[in-house]
């Protein structure tokens, strides 16, 4: 029996895994927080026969999650970029860049929006704060000219998306505390497709062809355009959703606000902040008991006031119809 061993000694060495490889089935996702790549880890010998491979799998930049048939999911993520991947000595790359899609056909491309639960709610929290921090002391980097109810809304919006490192925080000086880490997705002025103009000035939903219609200062009646009604009753407002009221002399906006600066959207709202929009004007945080109690009942914030055009949130951060998609 002794020459049996031989042969067998021979092969075994061939089965032995020499190399971990990784297969992808897509090299390049679109950076919308959302697309998936599926991802093989797998054992070869030096005859090339290949298996799963019981290695774990790494990634710079994502969060692979095991599948039950022993593959990996790894979801983009919101800015272009790469995942690297590794798994023992091997190593490949995926590439995220950016789509100019827009699923959800609000006028705005989908890498211009804040997908994740995580930026929406950095996002509330230092647009309430900043837009309510001006009711305290004017920013100097809010011009004068720009002074009214929709100017609080597009200011409050641009800062919001800023980097607010330290630099930014030592100009204000009237800002609460933030313990909200910044959006993650993209910093203004650097939006995808987009740059500076972040708001929507025609119906539409968005075409690389169309950069020209949007616009840096929207309008109260623009504001409306760029964010979708969520319901006539204020009780299902969230921080930062915006309140809309016909007047006389058009549109007025005012920013609902939580019980304290900087609050989340999951917090309930109790407060509006808004430019009275008069010259000079003043920037006015009234509670939502007292702006129900106003002497004129165009200014109450109940359904059956005609005045009151309802709760809309911006487009940036609703995405309620993707999700269906």
């Amino acid at each position: 029996m002794k020459w049996l061993l031989l042969p067998i000694a021979a092969v075994v060495p061939l089965l032995v895994p020499m190399t971990t490889s990784i297969d992808v089935d897509r090299s390049t996702l679109p950076a919308d927080g959302r697309a998936t790549a599926r991802v093989h880890v797998v054992d070869e010998s030096l005859i090339g026969l290949r298996w799963p491979s019981s290695a774990e799998l790494r990634a710079d930049g994502a969060s692979p999650l095991r599948a039950s048939d022993g593959s990996w999911v790894v979801r983009a993520g919101p800015a272009p970029g790469t995942i690297a991947l590794r798994a023992n000595d091997a190593r490949r790359e995926i590439t995220l860049v950016l789509d100019p899609s827009d699923l959800d056909q609000d006028g705005l491309p989908d890498a211009a929006e804040l997908l994740g639960d995580e930026d929406r709610a950095a996002f509330s929290a230092w647009f309430t704060a900043i837009a309510e921090a001006q009711a305290t002391r004017i920013d100097d980097a809010w011009p004068k000219i720009h002074h009214d109810c929709a100017g609080l809304v597009r200011f409050a919006v641009r800062e919001a998306l800023k980097v607010h490192d330290a630099t930014w925080l030592s100009k204000r000086r009237a800002l609460a505390s933030i313990s909200a880490p910044d959006v993650a997705a993209f910093h203004y002025p650097d939006v995808p497709f987009i740059g500076e103009n972040l708001f929507r000035a025609r119906s539409g939903s968005f075409s690389l062809s169309d950069k020209d219609a949007f616009t840096a200062a929207p309008s109260a009646r623009t504001l409306m355009l760029n964010s979708a009604l969520i319901s006539r009753e204020v009780g299902d407002a969230r921080p930062g959703d915006l309140l809309f009221f016909a007047t006389t002399d058009g549109l007025h906006t005012m920013i609902a606000l939580g019980a304290r600066a900087g609050a989340t959207p999951s917090d309930r709202v109790t407060r509006v902040v808004y430019h009275t929009g008069q010259t000079p004007g003043e920037v006015r945080v009234v509670g939502l008991d007292d702006l129900g109690r106003h002497p004129d009942p165009a200014w109450h914030p109940v359904p059956d006031n005609a005045r009151f055009l309802g709760v809309h949130r911006l487009n940036l951060v609703h995405h309620e119809a993707r999700e269906f998609l």
